[in-house]
């Protein structure tokens, strides 16, 4: 190595640093905000299999999708258990009950969202099995 590029090296890497650790970064966040939205998927499925059994008790319905998510996942904010929607739903084949439910996801870092979190949603559907 010449004399005139010793420091080249150190230079190239202070330029390349940040953008690696952005790509890390935002890897890692694609990870967590997969995970998350598995966390939410499973938490409505329980609270659907739940409404089709018991398909008038929409407190009951709330609170156990809310106790699903529990602590699971630091990075979802979802409100309170009351946020959790239980919305009828007629289909061909009889009475179904839909639970939907919206979490703020937060990044590690906001760079493309501005405010450092974003909106998921997740649905399930299940036909009414108890008494209407």
């Amino acid at each position: 190595m010449k004399r005139a590029e010793r420091g080249s090296s150190l230079v190239e890497m202070a330029l390349i640093a940040p953008v690696l650790l952005i790509i890390l970064f935002g890897i890692a966040d694609v990870g967590r905000a997969f995970s998350g939205h598995i966390t939410m998927t499973n938490a409505v499925r329980e609270g659907a299999r739940y409404a089709a059994r018991h398909p008038t008790e929409l407190a009951n319905i709330q609170k156990r999708t809310f106790v699903e998510i529990g602590n699971a996942d630091p990075s979802l904010d979802c409100g309170t258990w009351a946020d959790v929607l239980v919305l009828p739903e007629t289909d061909a084949t009889g009475n179904a009950k839909r639970v939907r439910l919206t979490c703020d996801f937060k990044t590690i870092i906001p760079l493309i969202f501005k405010t450092g979190k974003f909106q998921m949603t997740a649905t399930a559907a299940m036909k009414v099995e108890g008494p209407p």
